[in-house]
């Protein structure tokens, strides 16, 4: 198994979102730290829909998507730890 450096957990730390309470990692954010390609992430989001809840995948997608986004600010605060 990798074991991550300090520089590693950093900077997926700085990755992480708060968004309306909850924490939050972007797709592409993601596909970075597997290596992957963003559809592939994004694949697996929709192929596993038993391990990825719509409300917590979904909801920044939502948000940013809807009427509703144009008329209000969301606020994107990084996590501070």
């Amino acid at each position: 198994m990798n074991k991550l450096t300090t520089m590693e957990l950093f900077d997926i730390k700085s990755k992480i979102y708060t968004i309306r309470d909850k924490h939050v990692m972007l797709d592409r954010d993601l596909a970075l730290l597997y290596g992957v390609e963003t559809k592939r992430i994004n694949e697996a989001v929709r192929n596993n829909p038993r391990l990825f809840t719509e409300q917590g995948v979904y909801m920044l997608a939502t948000i940013l998507k809807s009427k509703v986004a144009s008329e209000i600010t969301v606020s994107i605060i990084k996590r501070r730890t």
